[in-house]
């Protein structure tokens, strides 16, 4: 959840600092944290959108050329609130005014910016660019199996009894509903997190999983990875498969555990 990456670790520091000021029966036993595909260091992550598109094939290496040589991270970081994360498939509806007084360097930059992301990915799912494509008249759920066509599947899911026992959910059966109404603006899309992590990392007292899903193509992986490697942590445990099952035949992805964080 890309906007997961400001507010959950400005949650844990408020928990963190919070507890330095309460008795020990009011004190939040918070241990660690996770985030998903975060955004969290714009100006480190920027180009590592925009270089997972080219990494992809979805854009030229003329497209990518351009951007790398006439953008700056704040260019890139405009264009993908205004324009790109509006959700799901792309159309030129979506397009809105740049900023007035373009220096030719911008006007090339958001050129390529809109060639790459509107012209080019067309009908693609830029937050799950491998999905299938819902297309009208398609109807129903398919029990446990992904319908891109329904929009109520997780839900459904996660109100089932047995996953929420399973999920350790406190007195259930609960409902759970999906939130919404977080306003995201240009100004949080530009405003880098990365010091709540180094703080953190340096008070060594919590655990953190920072997990990145390779379907995502609006906070992938590779700009995950520039940030997290900006930290400079002595790594435990150096690139490894992980396994979805329990005889270790079926990977699932891949790891790095560096110190305090996976």
């Amino acid at each position: 959840e890309s906007y997961g990456g400001h507010y959950v670790p400005e949650i844990v520091d408020l928990i963190v600092d919070n507890n330095a000021k309460q008795t020990p029966d009011k004190v939040i036993n918070i241990k660690g944290f996770m985030a998903g595909n975060p955004w969290t260091d714009p100006e480190t992550e920027a180009f590592g959108v925009t270089d997972n598109w080219a990494q992809r094939f979805i854009i030229s290496d003329a497209t990518s050329n351009t951007i790398n040589t006439n953008c700056t991270y704040r260019d890139i970081t405009f264009w993908i609130i205004n324009n790109v994360t509006a959700g799901g498939r792309i159309s030129r509806n979506k397009y809105v005014d740049l900023p007035l007084d373009l220096t030719p360097a911008q006007e090339s930059c958001f050129a390529a910016l809109y060639q790459g992301s509107i012209t080019t990915f067309g009908a693609i799912d830029i937050l799950s660019v491998f999905s299938d494509v819902c297309v009208n008249g398609t109807k129903g759920n398919i029990p446990d199996q992904p319908n891109v066509c329904s929009g109520n599947q997780l839900t459904t899911y996660l109100n089932r009894l047995d996953v929420q026992i399973a999920m350790n959910v406190i007195n259930p059966p609960v409902v759970w509903e999906a939130c919404g109404g977080v306003t995201y603006n240009q100004i949080d899309t530009q405003t880098s997190v990365f010091p709540l992590y180094q703080k953190f990392l340096a008070a060594k007292n919590l655990r953190i999983l920072i997990y990145s899903g390779d379907t995502d193509a609006i906070v992938p992986t590779t700009a995950t990875h520039k940030w997290i490697t900006k930290l400079a942590l002595p790594i435990i445990h150096d690139t490894h498969p992980w396994f979805v099952d329990t005889n270790g035949e079926q990977v699932g992805g891949f790891a790095v555990e560096d110190r305090k964080s996976t």
